[in-house]
């Protein structure tokens, strides 16, 4: 398949793909304000894959949230015919373009600004780059003009010939959202702050916004540089997704894993009778480092890292800006329940959304669902996947969210059913440590692998993390 321009795809796009590409190619400013599951990550590869061909750009930046580098580098892997010479950490000793090649640079939003002389700035060394092309995927997440990540953006903007802002979500909370993410796409469509919100913005004596004005103008503005794609207009979406979101494991957590995996290959070589059920108890302690947290000999639980939880902030801020939208959680331990409940009840970006819990001792578990269903505060569940997946109804949710899981495949395919759709979609995220068990046991609740052989064969490769 080609476009008017002469591009061939390397892989099959949707309809509304090739038809967005021929309406942004080659403006220096376009928006994708494209529901989940609609594929614009995709799209705009097809898109830095063209303007590489053509010789139209060979400097490209991403940036984007930490949990989706790894889905991005597999769609540029998938999708792009260029050989692009891609990059996670930049720095000066090392090219950004070797041996020639195109080269994209995948940085998290964090990773994009610096202080230096103690003011803030766009790092130097992107600076000095002078990438020409610039993607700000999930875009919401520069809509506070005054975090150091939009500043960033703001400035890097300013270089590149051409800018994109990914998002679903683009003024979850308030119309003046709009302003930084324009800014960055370009700062001549609404001006300074000022300028918007004199034109647009109703202040009240302490400056917080409290109204609008010339709304129609707004989003005319808007809408010039910008195309719009619900799911409901899309027939070839898939009616059920199912992905895993690859959350690596720091320096610190990983050294906790692979000692604990070191003892306990040496204690199962020692006792090479030992029964099923004491390999899973003790390959579930493997379970619970990727998940955060250590078991102690106390019983107490030791938190190690944030990783799951901070990329499962990042899902439920994408998925519930649509007004509406319900998320069920489903953790496998009940210390994990506790620091995901809260850590939702405290993030700065979930404000107002209620959150349910569901576990062994909830008792009665109809005034919960019941609550999840018809509240709408009450937009997350987080249950135990063993209570949660026994003859629920959770239809009301659109979006499930595996935090964690054990190697139980009815139990894992029940709870799957719990979230289910006789019309509309579906999707299914897993929470994955890549090399680790929660790779092996994904495989073996989903049917592609056999629990028994691998418990009672091939314990070993279970402990490091080999079977994939």
């Amino acid at each position: 398949m080609k476009t008017s321009f002469g591009y061939e795809f390397k892989t099959t796009p949707r309809q509304h793909q090739a038809e967005d590409l021929e309406r942004g190619w080659l403006k220096p400013a376009w928006a994708r304000f494209h529901e989940m599951r609609t594929g614009k990550g995709v799209l705009t590869v097809y898109e830095m894959d063209a303007l590489a061909q053509e010789g139209l750009a060979s400097r490209f930046l991403i940036v984007c949230p930490k949990r989706v580098i790894s889905t991005w580098m597999e769609m540029i892997h998938t999708h792009a015919r260029t050989r692009f010479a891609v990059v996670r950490t930049p720095s000066r000793a090392h090219p950004f373009e070797p041996a020639g090649h195109p080269g994209i640079v995948l940085l998290n939003y964090d990773m994009v600004w610096a202080r230096q002389d103690r003011r803030l700035t766009a790092s130097s060394v992107l600076v000095d780059w002078q990438p020409e092309y610039i993607v700000a995927d999930e875009a919401h997440k520069i809509k506070n003009r005054t975090s150091n990540r939009a500043k960033a953006l703001h400035v890097l903007g300013r270089m590149a010939k051409f800018r994109r802002a990914l998002t679903g979500t683009p003024d979850p909370t308030s119309w003046a959202d709009y302003w930084s993410i324009y800014k960055f796409l370009d700062p001549s469509v609404f001006g300074t702050w000022t300028q918007f919100v004199g034109q647009y913005l109703v202040l009240d004596w302490w400056r917080n916004v409290v109204g609008y004005r010339n709304t129609d103008d707004l989003a005319k503005k808007v809408h010039s540089m910008a195309s719009v794609i619900k799911r409901a207009d899309c027939g070839d979406v898939p009616a059920e997704e199912d992905r895993a979101v690859s959350v690596p494991l720091h320096a610190a957590a990983k050294k906790v894993y692979t000692d604990l995996a070191r003892r306990m290959r040496h204690e199962l070589e020692e006792n090479r009778t030992a029964s099923a059920a004491i390999v899973l108890t003790k390959l579930l302690r493997l379970a619970q480092v990727t998940g955060g947290f250590v078991r102690l000999d106390d019983g107490t639980d030791q938190w190690l890292h944030m990783g799951k939880i901070d990329a499962l902030l990042d899902i439920l801020e994408e998925v519930l800006a649509d007004a509406g939208a319900r998320v069920v959680v489903y953790c496998r331990f009940r210390g994990e329940i506790e620091r995901v409940s809260a850590a939702i009840r405290t993030s700065p970006t979930l404000r107002g959304v209620e959150v349910l819990e569901l576990h062994g001792d909830s008792g009665d578990d109809a005034p919960i669902r019941q609550r999840f269903e018809h509240d709408p505060r009450a937009r997350v569940l987080v249950s135990q996947i063993a209570t949660g997946s026994l003859g629920l109804d959770l239809s009301v949710a659109e979006t499930a969210v595996f935090y964690s899981w054990d190697f139980d495949a009815a139990t894992y395919r029940q709870a799957r059913d719990r979230i289910w759709k006789s019309k509309g979609k579906v999707t299914r995220i897993h929470l994955v440590v890549p090399d680790s068990i929660d790779t092996t046991m994904l495989k073996v609740v989903q049917g592609k692998m056999e629990r028994s052989a691998l418990l009672l064969d091939r314990w070993n490769d279970l402990v490091q993390g080999r079977v994939m």
